[in-house]
């Protein structure tokens, strides 16, 4: 019995159907720490490391920028001791991978 190829397209919703009805939806959690460099790494014009890394793992986890442009390790560790530091970089379920980049 010969069946004909599906496209990808259909392939694709197959997977998404199947991905979504799983008991498991939570995705991953990329989070990158950093100075300025990593603030603009989302930035299409310049081809930004995060971006890439958003596009790459798209639809599996998600990438949360977390850069301050003029900050060096004693900045941002005076601001991680803080209650909105702490909230805001590490208040994260399921994270797979950090990046810390000063």
């Amino acid at each position: 019995d010969i069946q004909a190829p599906t496209s990808r397209a259909s392939q694709g919703h197959h997977c998404y159907k199947r991905i979504m009805s799983s008991t498991n939806t939570k995705r991953g959690k990329i989070i990158l720490f950093g100075d300025s460099i990593t603030q603009m790494s989302f930035s299409a014009a310049d081809c930004g490391w995060g971006a890439w890394i958003a596009d790459r793992y798209q639809r599996r986890a998600d990438v949360l920028n977390r850069g301050f442009s003029g900050y060096n390790s004693d900045w941002f560790l005076k601001f991680a001791a803080t209650d909105e530091g702490k909230a805001d970089l590490f208040d994260h379920d399921n994270v797979k991978i950090v990046t810390v980049f000063f």
